[in-house]
């Protein structure tokens, strides 16, 4: 298996077994987008940060929100964010939607969406994008494919991402 490999939510076993707790880099894709910031962290933390997005899924159950529902809530906060980001893109010489570069634009553009006493907006919406992937996947609104998806590589974790 090649070290740049793309995971479905399930493969958490499958990813200790190769990485270990190897430093990795972790892009997460929608529609062939991917959000501009990657994710450091190892295949331990991976698994509990998806232990948090399994427990969303359930707190929104637990609250009323059906899973049609949830569907629907993820779907268009994600759209939301790909649309600015292409539209973002579209509006830049290289075309290339870079996370120091878009970051200013998007946290002003969707501060609405930012919670009160949120010190790390861009972290936030990191965490949004890689969330409502996750659980659209979990949930079978769209599969883990070519556009849709994460691809994880082992990372020396250099200056470009904060492990």
């Amino acid at each position: 298996m090649d070290k740049t490999t793309s995971f479905s939510a399930c493969d958490s076993s499958l990813l200790e077994d190769i990485y270990g707790d190897t430093k990795l880099m972790i892009l997460s894709y929608y529609k062939g987008t991917a959000f501009p910031v990657t994710l450091g962290t190892t295949s331990k933390k991976w698994n509990k940060i998806k232990e948090c997005y399994e427990d969303a899924i359930q707190q929104g159950l637990r609250s009323g929100i059906s899973i049609p529902e949830q569907k629907t809530l993820y779907k268009k906060q994600v759209d939301a964010m790909e649309k600015f980001m292409l539209e973002w893109g579209n509006t830049h010489p290289s075309g290339m939607i870079r996370g120091d570069e878009i970051a200013p634009d998007l946290i002003n553009y969707f501060r609405d969406w930012i919670p009160k006493g949120e010190d790390k907006p861009m972290s936030y919406f990191q965490n949004l994008w890689f969330m409502d992937v996750y659980c659209l996947i979990r949930l079978g609104e769209i599969k883990d494919d070519d556009m849709n998806g994460w691809v994880i590589m082992p990372s020396s974790c250099g200056e470009f991402m904060r492990c």
